[in-house]
């Protein structure tokens, strides 16, 4: 009586438990690029760490329409803005994705991109005391 009562959980629980373990967890990633509006990144703003920046490669070119700020996210285009939002006049466009595997939780940090070349031991900065 029990078995035929209980047989749907039991079969659940039995599946659950032999293909829960074997599961990964994984999540995506995005380099964004945020230009225009000629105002300082809201970082600056805030008080929080300051997002990537790039100079202007075309020193022709005004400051005010080269100005852009690369932010590695796990947001995409569309739902950065709601969590932080732009400086008026800023646009937001996604330059890279790719996929991280593993586990969220604990504020850990995005993992990098694995399509993009890394620059030799030697090489690498080495923060300052």
């Amino acid at each position: 009586m029990f078995l035929k009562k209980n047989a749907p959980l039991l079969v659940c629980l039995i599946f659950s438990s032999i293909f829960g373990s074997i599961s990964q967890a994984e999540y995506r990633a995005f380099l964004l690029k945020i230009s225009g509006g000629g105002a300082k990144p809201e970082a600056a703003v805030t008080g929080s760490p300051p997002a990537t920046s790039l100079k202007p490669t075309n020193p022709t070119e005004s400051p005010t329409t080269t100005d852009f700020r690369l932010v590695k996210s796990n947001l995409d285009e569309e739902q950065y803005p709601y969590y932080y939002p732009l400086a008026p006049g800023e646009t937001i466009s996604e330059l890279e994705t790719w996929m991280c595997r593993g586990r969220t939780g604990g504020f850990q940090e995005i993992c990098e991109n694995p399509n993009t070349p890394r620059a030799p031991a030697s090489q690498e900065a080495t923060p300052v005391k």
